[in-house]
Order: C-alpha cells, then structure tokens, then sequence
C-alpha cells in the first residue's frame, strides 16, 4: 500500500516565515479534538490563538491522507516549550471517548507517516503531548499501545510514496524520482546522477554512495562545504568524485534522496527555476549569476540577460518590499513570476516591471541607485527557488493607501480581481 504526502488546498497562508529546527530528537502526537476539521479549519483557529498558523509540522485524516502543515523541517507551535527540537503529528478526530475507533486508514498512514519520518532524522522518541503537557491530548481512547508498536493493521505492507519531479536536465526534460518539500527539491540520488552522466555505486566498507566520472574524466567543481561547517541537519555522506561531502539528504528504505541543489552544486552544475514552464532547469555551471528566467542556451548575450533580470528583481524587491518581513518580499517576486506565467501580461520579465503603471518605484529617478540588503537577496533567491505563498495573486496594493475608489478595490467589487489576503503592508489579489 502506497501513502502519500500532500499539500493543503488551498494552500496555509502563514503570517510569516516559518523558522528551521537547528535539531530534530522527537516526534509529539497530537489530535485535532474534531472529527470533521480540514486543515484549513486548523489553521484558522491557530491564526486567531495569534500564531502564525497551522501549528503541527503535518497531520493524518481519518481517511488515510497525510498532509504537510508547517514543514517537516520547521519548528511548530503544538506543545508550549517543546517545539525547538520536535515534529509535531495531529491526526483528525476526538479520542476522549471510546465512541470512535481509529479507522485502520488513519492508523496505518500514522505508522507509516513515523517509520518515514524516523528514517529520515534516526531513531528519535515518539510521545504523546500529554507526556510533556497538562492535557489529555490526544485522548485516553487514543491507540496508543498499539501504536508504540508501529505495526500496520490488517498485514498492510506498506512502501514509500512513488513520487516523481519534471526537470529540464541539460537541455532534456524528463521525469525522475522525487519531490517538492518546503521549497525544496528532492530527487534520488542513483537516477540524479545517472541523468547528469554519472556512475553511482555503493561502498560497502565505508556504507556510503560513491559517485564518479565516466570513463575517467575530470571534472573541475568547488566543494560544496567547508571543513569547519557543521553538516545540515538533513544530511548524507557522499564520495563525489574522491572527496567526502555532507549534503543535504536522507537515506529511506535502501535509497538515497539528496537536495537537489546542492547535489548538483558539487558536480559543478546549477539549478535554477524556469518560472515559464514551472520546473527546475540543471545547466553547466558559469562563471556569474545565473538565473533561468530568460536562459536558455549558455551563451554570451544570454548569460547577461540573466545577470540583468536578476539585478531587475533585487531592485524591484527592495523598492516595493525593503520594510516588509521574508515572506512579503518573496511574495513580490512571486506576484512577478506570476505575471510572467499568465497570458494577460507580456513575457518578458523587464517588459511585466516596466509596463505603465505596473510598478510606481520604476518611475523614481533613483530607481538604478537601489542597494539590496543580504536580507532581500536571500529573499529573492529562495523566491527563485521555488518558495510561493502567493496562491496566484497577479497584483498587490500598499493596504495605507487603499480607498474604496482604489482600481484594485474597484475592479474586486466589479468581479475582475479576487481579493486573497493581507502580509504586512500589502493587499493581495488575482485575475477572476
């Protein structure tokens, strides 16, 4: 029986940006106290506690479907002052009575859901939130016995999700395994590697992947660590080309995931977004900049387009969003990236900026002089990368200046725009 992790729909909208675990040593099992509760329905009541939102890191349903809530790797807000260093699970439902067993779906997707996430951070603790809290969470009915046991009801045999990503790899798109997490790419590392013209064995002695050149090329690249640095909290240990590196990863049933950017990063490759066809594009690595909003072929004129679009969206981010917090700036490249994928505006990524009347901060005359922090260029190249909270939205409005004769307030009364949310000092909205 095959499980799989999903993304809400529509999706959380969190009130920012959801902070890292720096370690992982247990996982905390709650439950929602409701049986028919979505995690839409969740996160609204954790928004009106005054958190960020969906307190849990993922949940299970009564039906067996596993979602992903705050992130795995992302500390929650499930269990007072026990969340720096623990995963917290909510499963659908109410356990203070025995009105109401576990349905077998529910209770399989949570083993399996555990055994997932124990192969990925070790062998950590499993506890109930009333082990560390004055609570009942998650019920005195709730199986938890059985559940210390971690065996699947009914001789369910139980596999990782099959889960495939589309990626344009050197000039070749193609499906391989993997997934999209948090923002992140993650791709096994045997098909990864043989995509790129790679060998990926296993080294028995030293119980690590190895992974080497065809035929005895040489392949110049930069290391992707530094001795001093501690491993990430996700990672694997790879022989690259004869030089042991820790990169983000987990081993998972007899295979090996690795994040996409960084695994390519040690071969000397990189891998940036194509915002037009929405995957990730892997191309040799260059000597600047590099972004795929315009690239398509590694060539002189290209390569200073896109050190150009990429400078255009530093200086647009930090005119329109210098004040605001990570997620408001990204949602600026967001709303531009949208533009970019949408019929209704032009296709090229200084043609959506300077269109009339687009973006009041390309008609100041100092627009060129602007100086982006680190903090709104981090924002904008993990916009790059994936990260969206923008559920579409095309346009936005600065929430001091609105009216009710405003164009965006008009056209959402007239039924042309819909009116998404509020982050920081912004409305946001799509085309109806």
């Amino acid at each position: 029986m095959n499980f799989t992790i999903k993304q809400p729909n529509p999706a959380l909208n969190f009130r920012s940006v959801p902070q890292r675990r720096a370690r992982t040593a247990r996982i905390i099992i709650h439950h929602y106290h409701h049986e028919r509760a979505t995690p839409q329905d969740v996160h609204r009541w954790h928004l009106n506690n005054g958190w960020i939102g969906f307190g849990y890191n993922g949940a299970v349903d009564m039906d067996g479907t596993i979602w992903e809530g705050r992130g795995w790797d992302n500390v929650g807000t499930h269990t007072g002052y026990n969340n720096g260093d623990s995963i917290g699970i909510a499963v659908q439902g109410r356990f203070d009575d025995n009105t109401r067993q576990m349905p077998d779906a529910q209770y399989n997707a949570l083993v399996w859901l555990i055994k997932h996430l124990r192969s990925i951070y070790g062998n950590i603790a499993i506890l109930r939130h009333s082990d560390l809290n004055a609570t009942a969470c998650p019920g005195r009915f709730f199986p938890w016995e059985e559940l210390l046991r971690l065996q699947y009801r009914g001789g369910v045999e139980a596999e990782p999700p099959i889960r495939t990503v589309t990626l344009d790899i050197l000039g070749r798109v193609e499906d391989i395994s993997g997934y999209i997490e948090s923002g992140a790419t993650w791709v096994r590392l045997t098909e990864m590697g043989a995509a790129l013209g790679f060998e990926v064995s296993w080294d028995e002695t030293r119980r690590i992947p190895v992974v080497m050149a065809p035929d005895g090329a040489v392949y110049t690249r930069q290391s992707t660590t530094n001795a001093t640095d501690p491993p990430p909290t996700r990672h694997v240990a790879i022989d690259i080309l004869g030089e042991v590196q820790h990169i983000g990863g987990y081993s998972e049933s007899g295979a090996t995931w690795v994040r996409l950017t960084e695994f390519v990063k040690a071969l000397d490759f990189v891998a940036a977004w194509d915002v037009k066809r929405s995957i990730p594009v892997i191309k040799p690595s260059i000597p600047t900049e590099y972004t795929a909003l315009t690239l398509d072929h590694v060539d002189e004129k290209t390569l200073t387009a896109a050190a150009e679009d990429i400078t255009l969206l530093k200086t647009i981010t930090h005119w329109e969003a210098r004040g605001e917090d990570e997620k408001g700036q990204i949602l600026v490249v967001n709303v531009i990236k949208n533009r970019l994928n949408s019929p209704r505006f032009p296709n090229s990524l200084r043609e959506v900026i300077f269109a009339p009347g687009a973006f009041t901060p390309t008609q100041r005359a100092d627009f060129d002089t602007a100086s982006p922090n680190a903090r709104t260029v981090a924002a904008v190249n993990r916009a790059l990368e994936g990260a969206d909270f923008s559920q579409g939205a095309t346009f936005f409005h600065a929430i001091s200046h609105l009216t009710p004769d405003a164009w965006h307030e008009r056209a959402a009364r007239e039924g042309r725009l819909v009116i998404l949310f509020d982050h920081g000092n912004h409305r946001f909205y799509r085309e109806a």
